[in-house]
């Protein structure tokens, strides 16, 4: 614990002593025994922090230096951070092959590697989770995955075709086209024939129109192939058929051939089509001596092969099954990259598929499969593309013309896919994890399935940044909408963690500041996400080939390289803490949500909303899929949906298709039970499956005409109109500002209050009266600095409140309405009435300790303050110092980071310091002649501020700065170390200034890029151009004053009692995220003491005040992992 910490929890203990009584009564504050305070303290729970993916080349380490990996852990440690995910990735380093049978992922120096870890992990109260394998999706060596046909990944390939018709003299042999080897000359495996279908195809380049422009994953292009129309063949639907061997071809296993002897009855041309099973080719990254092979996600073997190397090579282990539970490990499934994932014209297979689709879908997919071809499982263009759609022939212009029942046959399709990932792959690891006391995090997208659906079902879903935000996020919305899939399905399935692999920005590696990476981390805040695991930080002991280390993703690759290598890595701590704070309430409680809205895709298809009306009138909203549903919670209860869980006050359907009837019949259901459901333009009229589709529609239409006719349906001309619709009908956002604006806010219920995170997602400032829903008191929670201002200046509606917020860009604040605790609080607020509100016409009101409303002023002159009861009162305030200009008179003296040419080794810096001296102004260091555009380092600022003789009039004093262009910084006032915000670049330095002479350092660290640069590691990409950027504090710095005048006395002088333990609200235990979970045995201890509230005897009283003359004072409480 640092000393000013320690030294505040020894006055807090201090006055708690002196206000205790002897009978044992509620504690009393006094006016006379203890010092007014102005603010309560939120402390940091590091448990609740956010994670790093630690990238590590295998067990390497533990040949070039295992001492460096305690090192990095302890000091993950020491920065405040939560835990580490520990995935293999080789990138930089310099290694030899050879000594990956020795070091790989899952040899015996992997396996004390990790033991290692966890034994560390445990000292430091860390969590440590584990990526599935050494690479992703789920890769097993040989023995598992390879000569066991059943359990590798394989996928459906479309062979050769032949046209056939009655003339048709000779029968064609149609092959495979394929054997796969593998490198293996002794193993070679035919693909095994799967089918034989025909169809007449009868139109060869029909433009189909299916709908708006998709997007890459991987990045923000479009793909034109959907509104300019993809060229797609037309077959007649009534013509699809499957051949059968003997009768219509003869089958050589042997050869991988195929002879058709079958010929159309009607004497037409048909095309004839081959199908076969075969391994995908796909095979792990790096990190093993042995080829590694991507397992079989459709069947149950490839789960289970994945188990028995687990527990073969891994679990036997005693040492490592000893230490899981005790760091609370998670299974992690990275990004589901699949040999069809970039648009192979395959499908993901298994040896059962066909047989599990007629089980479940109800008919034969066989000869329907020619409407599968094609890029059909989202992957990496994040697109459907199909060579054939079905024809009807029309005749009365004796055409065949385009119609979409073989998109009914695709959503059986990915329903089906659904349903195998979740039953025989997702199921079959999460309970072998839960049984081996580990939990189960996976990245349930990038697949045509329902990722609502199943990231309401494993135990962490997880979302990420690249894919989702990456390039321009301002620009394009399709990232907000992946989220609110992904929260969706967790909302509804009651998680209560969504973990975000964030920061791997595009070429953004060691430019990365962390204002920039809050662009990404408070937006996913906002949506649902609260677990930050930063990508990543790179081990750095062995040989690496560039300055500073090894570069998991390059040098010049996908940011960022955390840890020592970084200038200003050392003042991370405090940003740790921040993110400690805000998680720590976003894991608490319940989220709710506004609006639910209806999706019918499959997979994460985006943009599915592209006005931004909704969320600019304060609407929170998720996207719900047809399965989600279908999960106990999709109940509705005076007019809530999901109602006690995220309480959806609306449904809303815009322009979607399919819906099956028993879906139809829940929306008809949270109808009759006060739902608003809210229709733009067409509800789903079409009956999602394909099977008995005719006899299905029939049902579903006199459905939806009672849904369309309800009371509680509303219809809306467009996605604009929709606000006001709503409003109309009493749905009013939870968070409302007075005008539209770009405001994203995350609402959870803790302990019977409403909390908001409130982030401006825009690019200027907002200053709006927001009405928040809630009753009690109304507390503002500072996650920088763990200041709570209980706020005075708010007006009391009737279920909620209204108050003026200014929130800059990129800001994020949050807001407490509550009478109950709040996380990690231990002092208790003073209850405001109704009529003892009062807003200021200039500056803020508060209340205080003693119960005391008080005005914060930061200027001289009068004030009205209009009370709650409508009475006015009149102010003035005199003699408050004015605030200062520090533009000028800083001397600079700056770090310069280097390579070190002096040693072998690309892991060592040189650090040489450059005297600048005083500067008459704040510019750029390449604006400066002794520094230049190509410098990085640490810049340390120091000025010597003499302050008049008045300045003991003001209480406290705000220093903020203009342009702060670095990768974190660092405010320092008369020795004391403050916390700083870094987004708004401004500093609460209260209490630490004196009349007379002061000294104010900043330190002011960057990113190593420009040096980069300058030595041609950093070059042009794709993604960005190899450009230098500002480094340093640029334009002006103030200093403004101000001082507390008491407003009025409240009626209560003191509050009901809201202090709360530390980890009352917010359990470490994953069995409190959702009870399927299996919960973790080790205990953790909180970073911020707790002091005990209430009464507590004088002789308890006389000890502490012993034990404080002596020593400093620690009391914990201790919290279980999660």
């Amino acid at each position: 614990m640092k000393k000013e910490r320690l030294k505040r929890l020894a006055a807090g203990l201090l006055c708690l002593c002196m206000a205790g009584s002897i009978a044992g009564t509620q504690l009393v504050t006094a006016a006379t025994s203890a010092p007014v305070t102005h603010s309560l303290t939120m402390g940091v729970n590091q448990q609740t922090g956010a994670m790093f993916r630690w990238w590590v080349p295998a067990a390497l380490p533990m040949k070039a230096d295992r001492d460096t990996v305690r090192a990095e852990v302890e000091d993950i440690a020491a920065k405040g951070f939560a835990g580490i995910e520990i995935s293999v990735l080789m990138g930089e380093a310099v290694y030899d092959e050879s000594d990956l049978g020795e070091y790989g992922w899952g040899s015996d120096a992997w396996i004390d590697m990790l033991c290692m870890l966890c034994e560390i992990a445990e000292e430091h109260n860390l969590k440590v989770d584990v990526t599935a394998t050494c690479s992703w999706p789920i890769s097993l060596p040989e023995q598992y995955a390879f000569t066991d046909y059943d359990a590798s990944e394989k996928n459906l390939f479309e062979g050769d075709t032949a046209k056939i018709s009655g003339a048709t003299e000779q029968d064609p042999t149609l092959y495979s086209d394929k054997k796969e080897n593998y490198n293996h000359a002794d193993q070679t495996v035919s693909r095994k024939l799967q089918a034989v279908t025909a169809a007449k195809v009868v139109s060869d380049s029909a433009p189909v129109h299916k709908g708006e422009d998709q997007f890459y994953v991987w990045g923000s292009a479009n793909i034109p192939g959907r509104t300019d129309g993809s060229e797609n063949a037309l077959v007649d639907e009534a013509s699809l058929l499957a051949l059968e061997e003997g009768t219509d071809y003869t089958y050589d296993e042997e050869t991988g051939s195929v002879t058709i002897n079958w010929r159309p009855e009607d004497g037409s041309e048909y095309t004839v089509f081959t199908y076969w099973m075969g391994f995908s080719g796909a095979t792990s990254k790096t990190g093993m001596s042995e080829t590694a092979y991507y397992t079989d996600y459709m069947s149950k073997d490839g789960a289970n092969a994945y188990i028995a190397f687990w527990e073969e090579k891994l679990l036997s282990n005693e040492r490592l099954s000893g230490l899981i539970d005790k760091v609370g490990m998670s299974i992690f499934e990275d990004s589901l990259e699949f040999g069809s994932y970039f648009g192979a014209d395959n499908l993901e297979w298994s040896a059962t598929f066909l047989e599990e689709f007629e089980q479940r879908a109800g008919y034969d997919l066989t000869p329907y499969l020619p409407l599968l071809n094609g890029q059909s499982m989202g992957g990496s263009t994040n697109v459907e593309y199909y060579d054939y759609e079905f024809g009807v022939y029309n005749e009365e212009t004796g055409e065949y013309e385009y119609d979409d029942a073989a998109e009914r046959i695709r959503k059986d399709l990915a329903q089906v896919i659904t349903e195998l990932f979740d039953e025989n792959h997702i199921a079959v690891i999460q309970d072998w994890a839960h049984q081996n006391n580990m939990t189960y995090r996976m990245q349930a997208y990038s697949f045509d399935f329902d990722t609502a659906y199943l990231s309401s079902i494993v135990d962490y879903p997880d979302v990420e940044t690249v894919g989702f935000f990456d390039m321009d996020k301002r620009v394009y919305t399709h990232g907000y909408d992946k989220s609110r899939i992904v929260s969706a399905g967790a909302h509804m399935g009651g998680k209560n963690i969504i973990s975000s692999e964030c920061g791997a920005v595009n070429a953004r590696s060691y430019r990365l500041t962390w204002p920039e990476l809050f662009e990404y981390t408070q937006l996913q805040y906002a949506l649902g996400a609260n677990r930050m695991i930063f990508h990543g930080y790179s081990h750095t002991s062995g040989e690496a080939k560039y300055w500073p280390g090894n570069a998991t993703f390059g040098t010049n690759g996908l940011g960022d390289n955390w840890g020592s290598r970084n200038p200003g890595w050392d003042y991370d701590s405090e940003v740790a803490d921040y993110l400690a704070r805000t998680q720590e309430i976003l894991q608490a409680g319940t989220a709710k949500v506004d609006v639910a809205v209806y999706n019918d895709n499959y997979g994460t298809y985006a943009p599915i909303w592209e006005d931004q009306s909704m969320s600019n009138a304060g609407y929170s909203y998720d996207f719900v899929s047809e399965n989600l549903f279908a999960l106990d919670s999709a109940v509705c209860k005076d007019g809530k949906l999901d109602p006690d869980g995220t309480g959806y006050t609306a449904l809303v359907f815009n322009n979607q298709t399919y819906m099956t009837v028993d879906t139809a019949n829940k929306v008809l259901d949270f109808l009759n039970n006060g739902l608003k459901v809210f229709v733009i333009g067409e509800f789903p009229s079409k009956v999602t499956g394909f099977h008995n589709w005719e006899e299905e529609q029939a049902k579903l239409a006199p459905i939806v005409e009672q849904i369309m006719a309800h009371k509680n349906t509303t219809t809306v001309a467009s996605e604009a109109a929709l606000p006001e619709a709503m409003k109309n009908q009493g749905v009013q956002p939870a968070a409302a500002a007075g005008e539209p604006c770009e405001l994203v806010t995350a609402h959870r219920t803790i302990d019977g209050g409403d909390f908001y995170y409130i982030y401006n997602d825009g690019t200027e400032a907002v200053s709006e009266e927001i009405t928040l829903e809630g009753s009690g008191n109304v507390y503002l929670i500072n996650l920088w600095s763990g200041e709570v201002t209980q706020a005075a200046d708010y007006t009391v509606n009737s279920g909620s409140i209204t108050r003026s917020f200014e929130i800059e860009a990129n800001e994020a604040v949050m807001v407490a309405v509550t009478n109950g605790s709040i996380p990690n609080v231990a002092e208790s607020g003073t209850a405001v009435k109704a009529e003892e509100t009062a807003i200021p016409s200039n500056g803020t009101t508060q209340v205080n300790s003693d119960g005391v409303v008080e005005l914060k002023a930061s200027a001289n002159g009068s004030y009205q303050v209009v009370l709650g009861n409508g009475d006015t009162k009149e102010l003035t305030v005199s003699n408050l110092p004015e605030a200062l200009s520090l533009d000028s008179g800083w001397n600079l003296t700056v770090e310069r980071w280097e390579d070190e040419t002096e040693t072998e080794t690309k892991n060592d810096t040189r650090k040489t310091d450059i005297e600048v001296g005083t500067l008459d102004e704040l510019v750029p260091w390449s604006e400066i002649p002794a520094l230049g555009k190509e410098v990085a380092g640490i810049g340390h600022y120091t000025k010597t501020v003499t302050l008049p003789e008045n300045w003991d009039n003001a209480d406290g004093a705000v220093l903020t700065f203009d342009q702060l262009a670095c990768r974190v910084a660092q405010v320092v006032v008369n020795g004391t170390t403050l916390c700083l915000d870094q987004v708004t670049a401004s500093v609460d330095i209260s209490g630490l200034l004196k009349p007379g002479e002061n000294t104010i350092e900043v330190n002011v660290a960057s990113c190593l890029g420009n040096q980069l640069i300058a030595y041609g590691t950093i070059t042009d990409t794709w993604a960005a151009k190899a450009e230098y950027e500002d480094y340093g504090m640029i334009g002006g710095v103030s200093l403004t004053p101000y001082r507390y005048e008491e407003v009025a006395k409240l009626d209560s002088a003191q509050g009901g009692d809201t202090s709360s333990d530390s980890s009352s609200d917010v359990s470490s235990d994953p069995s409190s995220e959702s009870s399927d979970i299996q919960s973790s045995s080790s205990d953790t201890s909180s970073k911020t003491d707790t002091p005990k509230t209430g009464s507590e005897p004088l002789a308890f009283g006389a000890a502490i005040l012993l034990a404080l003359a002596g020593s400093a004072l620690v009391i914990g409480k201790k919290n279980k992992k999660h």
